[in-house]
């Protein structure tokens, strides 16, 4: 009976640390997204050019609010250790040391650098972010149970996991993201152990971010039939092709990266440089800034869209990524990959729609498989 008692109290203990921390954490990525949605309601671009017009007044807001942003999130940044923001690397880095303690001044500003480099229209994606983050607080509530007995404690590394399978299954609505993330990514393996709390932390995200605030999920995807057999041939040119962007993209990142090396100014002083190029390009190319969750859709659901204005917007979105990530090292890559990758996919679905005849595929069938191939 006391063993029996020992590992039921064990069982309690342990799955109320994982509920613990997927609730804080589902609760963080959901303010984290919302205020970044907020700002960029009347920080982009697009606000101000909804008429169709451009005065002076909209050219000096579209080129001042990503220099100031990008400024402020400098200088934020400057407070984490080593003067740079952190993200998924160092969370992975601490799971294979066998370590949990993200130091928690490094996550609040390296959060909140990225909130506002986000906030005012990035061209960055925010889920790095938000891996880290959830570390953080997985992390910070893990130490928590310091006084248990070891085996009744989460180990570090499984307080980390379960944070970023909260933050992952809460900002996807997708609770199996969350738990394949957390152990392909982070932990790196597959154990009892772990499995059991990062499934529940992640459920917990998901039920947060599903039931509690009825927050959909990132892509609204309806197919009403099925490809014509001609069609794979346009999906398998997405995916020969798709490696060669993909590889562009990265290059581009590590050629903005070593630019930053060269240039002779404070890094806190970067950031704002990069946000005055991508005012520039979001003068003649708005939809570059944010995640462009709009855009993507858009185009997901519509063929309509002329193929060289599809080839200027991707292009754009290359160099503004570059530019956001690359050069000022705060934000993410995975989300603009997200965004290159629809429109890829819709170059080529246009492409093989014109030179095959008729619509064999919907335009849905064409984009994801552009965002599978990029990423």
């Amino acid at each position: 009976m006391p063993d029996i008692s020992q590992t039921i109290l064990r069982i309690v203990l342990v799955s109320g640390a994982a509920l613990a921390i997927g609730l804080v954490a589902a609760f963080g990525a959901v303010f984290f997204v919302d205020i970044i949605t907020y700002l960029n309601h009347f920080l982009l671009p697009e606000v101000w050019m909804s008429d169709g017009r451009i005065d002076w007044l909209t050219v000096l807001l579209i080129i001042s609010v990503p220099v100031s942003g990008g400024l402020v999130a400098g200088q934020l940044r400057r407070l984490v250790d080593g003067g740079r923001a952190h993200g998924p690397a160092e969370v992975i880095e601490l799971a294979q040391l066998g370590k949990g303690d993200i130091p928690l001044r490094n996550g609040v500003f390296t959060a909140l650098s990225n909130l506002v480099w986000l906030g005012a229209g990035a061209s960055a994606g925010q889920y790095g972010a938000l891996v880290h983050l959830g570390a953080t607080i997985g992390g910070a509530l893990g130490r928590v149970d310091k006084w248990l007995r070891e085996d009744f404690r989460l180990p570090g590394p499984v307080a980390l996991g379960c944070g970023v399978a909260a933050a992952i299954a809460t900002a996807f609505s997708a609770p199996i993201a969350g738990v394949v993330f957390a152990h392909e990514v982070v932990l790196r393996h597959y154990s009892l152990r772990a499995f059991a709390p990062v499934t529940i932390a992640a459920t917990v995200g998901y039920l947060v971010s599903f039931w509690l605030f009825g927050r959909p999920p990132l892509f609204a995807v309806a197919v009403e039939a099925g490809a014509h057999p001609l069609a794979y041939s346009g999906f398998v040119a997405i995916g020969l092709l798709g490696g060669i962007v993909s590889l562009l993209y990265m290059r581009a990142l590590l050629q903005a990266g070593k630019l930053a090396d060269k240039t002779p100014l404070p890094d806190s002083l970067k950031p704002g440089i990069a946000g005055l190029v991508l005012g520039l390009i979001a003068l003649g190319v708005p939809q570059v800034t944010g995640l462009g969750v709009e855009a993507m859709q858009s185009v997901i659901g519509s063929a309509d869209f002329p193929l060289a204005e599809l080839l200027l917007i991707l292009i754009a979105k290359l160099l503004a990524t570059a530019v956001c990530v690359g050069y000022a090292r705060i934000g993410g890559a995975f989300a603009p990959a997200l965004f290159i990758g629809t429109f890829f996919g819709a170059i080529i679905g246009g492409i093989a729609t014109s030179a095959l005849g008729g619509d064999l595929a919907e335009p849905a069938f064409y984009a994801i498989c552009g965002m599978a191939a990029v990423t």
